[in-house]
């Protein structure tokens, strides 16, 4: 198999999951209802659950996030064509991004 198939199916495969857990999660506890064409929230206090349901999806989001460091390898070592300077800024924009203002939320408990 195709190393690069089978690295972007792994990554689709890990988001898939976090998604779905989400979802499964936000149903369960009752915080959201599905009508025919919009999700509703049934409670002002589903943002105030958003903490709980990041506690869900923590250990799998970390791991998709990391696994993107993999695609600053691709083309240094010649899996894909072009430079590494730009997966460098895109992966490295991505992870700031998730660890200061995502993980940085939820340390300060805002």
């Amino acid at each position: 198999m195709n190393w690069l198939l089978f690295y972007n199916l792994l990554q689709f495969l890990g988001y898939f999951w976090v998604f779905t857990r989400l979802i499964i999660y936000l149903i369960s506890n009752g915080r959201m209802h599905f009508s025919f064409c919009s999700i509703k929230f049934k409670s002002r206090l589903f943002f105030k659950d958003l903490k709980n349901s990041y506690q869900v999806v923590e250990n799998p989001i970390k791991i998709c996030q990391a696994l993107s460091f993999l695609e600053i390898i691709h083309p240094l070592i010649g899996f894909t064509k072009g430079d590494w300077i730009s997966p460098v800024i895109q992966v490295t924009n991505l992870c700031v991004y998730f660890l200061v203002k995502i993980e940085g939320l939820f340390l300060l408990n805002i």
